[in-house]
């Protein structure tokens, strides 16, 4: 996210396994839910890269991810405190393929307690799976906000189905809050 940059973050951006140009283990081609709660160990692979920077204050390091991203980024708030300061997460949503129940990853970890979160989401956006049956990523990101400590604020920008990133960059809103939060909790 370029705005990172422009206002002075140093940004590293992470392709989680089965994305980009990272392989999903075992040369399978299809993700699998293992591997999306498999993946705070890539980010804390990450975070203790970043450690090894010198021009990194690890003192102010927040992880923010858009879609299943984002409940990456719940995940890793709630297990690595020690190493992240805060977190953002824009969009998130993950339903089971064969019940549509909502799926929170990170909850049968030991000593899971996410917090200082920023949830942010459009209220249009959502997944339309058959005749009547629609998915909620407002609803979704409720209920992670709902399991998160203090700080936390969730944000659902009405008449909205900008879903992730594309949320910043279309609500000047939406990208206030952002930096805000990241001003007021780094």
């Amino acid at each position: 996210y370029v705005a990172l940059l422009e206002r002075g973050y140093a940004a590293l951006a992470i392709d989680m396994r089965g994305h980009g140009q990272t392989p999903l283990p075992d040369g399978r081609q299809a993700l699998e839910l293992i591997d999306l709660e498999r993946s705070f160990l890539d980010v804390h692979a990450a975070l203790v890269w970043l450690q090894s920077q010198s021009k990194i204050d690890i003192s102010r390091i927040a992880v923010v991810g858009s879609g299943s991203g984002g409940n990456i980024a719940y995940v890793c708030s709630g297990v690595f405190p020690e190493l992240i300061k805060t977190s953002v997460s824009l969009s998130p949503g993950l339903w089971g393929a064969a019940s549509l129940e909502p799926l929170v990853i990170g909850t049968g970890l030991e000593s899971f307690g996410p917090r200082s979160m920023l949830f942010m989401v459009g209220d249009q956006d959502q997944i339309a799976v058959s005749g009547d049956t629609i998915l909620s990523y407002a609803d979704f990101a409720r209920n992670l906000e709902a399991l998160t400590a203090e700080p936390k604020e969730l944000r659902i920008f009405p008449d909205s189905a900008h879903h992730g990133f594309v949320l910043l960059d279309e609500i000047a809103e939406a990208q206030d809050l952002f930096f805000l939060w990241l001003e007021e909790n780094l």
